[in-house]
């Protein structure tokens, strides 16, 4: 191997580690909604969706009956998010030592997952969650934007980052 492969390989290494991050984060959500998952839908997703004391967007309200429906899909949608990644990250270690047109063509499950990533805490979890159902004016759950928000730019990052680096 030549000091420029070895270069190469630090480098697409580095891309790997980074592709980790969205792997992480789904991972960790999946295991942090598997572990509390009667309790979340009792605090978090019936005041979410009965929207408690908004009697002028009531209508907006869901019945609580489907409170453990809608965790379920933010459960498999935050989830897919880690297994996407998961995917992306397997798949750019098996062709490490490829050309970079084969290398760069494997980060598209990181990709993915990144952009589902946006979807799930951008739209179902900042819109949805937090205008639809006004969760910021819920004081138990006025976090609920921001932590959106900081998924949101941790993906934008890492798809930023992976999209400009080349080798």
């Amino acid at each position: 191997m030549t000091k420029n492969s070895n270069l190469i390989i630090v480098l697409r290494l580095s891309q790997v580690m980074v592709a980790c991050i969205p792997l992480v984060i789904g991972l960790l959500a999946l295991l942090n909604n598997i572990s509390g998952f009667s309790e979340t839908v009792n605090t978090v997703i019936k005041p979410l969706i009965s929207m408690p004391g908004n009697t002028s967007y009531g209508w907006r309200a869901l019945p609580l009956g489907l409170a453990p429906y809608v965790f379920t899909a933010m459960f498999i949608a935050e989830s897919l998010v880690g297994f996407f990644a998961l995917a992306g990250v397997i798949s750019m270690l098996r062709n490490i030592n490829k050309d970079a047109a084969t290398f760069n063509a494997r980060k598209s499950f990181v990709y993915l997952a990144c952009g589902w990533g946006i979807f799930v805490w951008g739209l179902c979890f900042f819109e949805i969650g937090g205008d639809w159902f006004l969760a910021w004016q819920n004081s138990k759950l006025s976090d609920f934007q921001s932590g959106a928000v900081m998924y949101v730019e941790v993906l934008v990052a890492v798809l930023i980052y992976l999209k400009l680096s080349v080798d």
